[in-house]
């Protein structure tokens, strides 16, 4: 999963836009996403090419896709902060199979 929480594995990520094609409804399919690269290129996820283009837009191996990871694992950034345990690390813990968890919000 990608995710701006680590900052360090995923620098790049603000730097994309992206849009649904079509307006949501809870009674379809998700429509097509429109995705702006950094350097303007617009792609979709309906072309053939989708994961290599933002694999190396990313600059590293990724795979659109719908389905929950069978051994999923939570990666949370830690930031130097004065008087917590962790401090600038990495830490890495399992998640229920067949789930995806958003643990926190991003604060801008």
């Amino acid at each position: 999963m990608v995710s701006a929480k680590n900052p360090r594995k995923w620098p790049k990520i603000f730097d994309f836009r992206a849009s649904f094609t079509a307006s949501l409804s809870a009674d379809e399919v998700l429509p097509t996403v429109s995705v702006t690269l950094p350097d303007g290129q617009i792609i979709t996820t309906q072309q053939s090419d989708f994961d290599l283009l933002m694999s190396k837009a990313l600059g590293r191996e990724v795979v659109l896709c719908r389905t929950s990871l069978a051994e999923p694992h939570l990666e949370e950034f830690w930031p130097e902060v004065e008087g917590i345990t962790y401090n600038n690390i990495v830490t890495d813990e399992a998640m229920p199979s067949n789930t995806f968890f958003d643990l926190a919000p991003i604060h801008i």
